[in-house]
């Protein structure tokens, strides 16, 4: 079911402005989703999906969160980044990717809100509460970095890089495998 603007005409004010700094064209439709799940994903056709409970949620409280969820679908979107099958099928070896990906939708995600250190560090204290607190072992289980590390990383860089996401993989490996040599740039020959 779609979103109505009448009710949310702050959602598609800011999927135009997002539009608008990232001069990305395609027509986005913004719909309810029930996933207990996710709050947020994009679909095969290019289109927003977000949880209605959480909109409810948060959209009068505390818009900045949802600001945010947004423009992290958004960045996923961009960057044709569409929740596959691949991620039920062989999840093991593509965490890692997944991890990537995320970390760099929280990030740009971030600064396409527009949203300073503070402000970020709110939304995702927020979520986390909101998700139940979940500690990073379990977020890498499911492929994504927890919400302290977004505060983290969103803080540090203000654009995803590689030196983020060398920063992020060193750790899911150390955490998740014990111990290893580091991960770091590929040499050119």
């Amino acid at each position: 079911m779609k979103i109505p603007n009448q009710k949310y005409p702050e959602l598609y004010q800011w999927i135009t402005e997002f539009q608008e700094k990232t001069k990305f064209k395609r027509k986005i439709k913004l719909i309810y989703t029930n996933d207990k799940g996710g709050l947020g994903r994009v679909t095969a056709l290019g289109n927003i999906k977000l949880q209605k409970k959480f909109i409810e949620c948060f959209m009068d409280s505390q818009p900045n969160v949802v600001k945010f969820i947004l423009a992290h679908e958004f960045i996923h979107l961009i960057q044709e980044e569409l929740f596959s099958l691949y991620r039920a099928l062989l999840p093991k070896c593509y965490k890692p990717v997944v991890l990537l990906q995320e970390l760099r939708a929280n990030i740009n995600g971030a600064a396409l809100a527009g949203l300073l250190n503070e402000e970020f560090r709110e939304t995702q204290i927020l979520l986390w509460i909101y998700e139940g607190n979940m500690r990073k072992q379990l977020t890498y289980e499911r492929g994504y970095p927890s919400r302290m590390q977004n505060i983290k990383f969103a803080c540090k860089y203000n654009r995803y890089n590689d030196e983020a996401a060398y920063e992020l993989i060193n750790d899911y490996y150390a955490v998740s495998s014990g111990p290893m040599n580091s991960v770091g740039p590929t040499k050119s020959f």
